[in-house]
């Protein structure tokens, strides 16, 4: 099942108006409803968990290349630039 607050963060009226039948979309399973045996999904919750992920990666990166660096390097780096 998906509710209609977990499409986006913009303001979702009607969900006929984002999706049409047959469409086939990308969720994350936030939930369980033993008793209907149904899942809820989130696509909202997906994207923010891919976005959270893609922070993750930048940041390790940033942090590895700034580590890589010495002051010869960014000194060398300067100097070439100058020329």
């Amino acid at each position: 099942m998906l509710n209609v607050s977990e499409v986006s963060r913009d303001k979702v009226e009607d969900l006929r108006t984002v999706f049409k039948i047959n469409d086939e979309i990308e969720s994350k399973i936030i939930g369980f409803d033993k008793k209907n045996r149904t899942l809820k999904l989130s696509i909202k919750a997906k994207e923010e968990k891919e976005e959270r992920e893609a922070i993750e990666s930048y940041k390790a990166e940033e942090k590895e290349s700034i580590s890589k660096t010495s002051l010869g390097d960014l000194l060398k780096s300067k100097f070439t630039r100058s020329k």
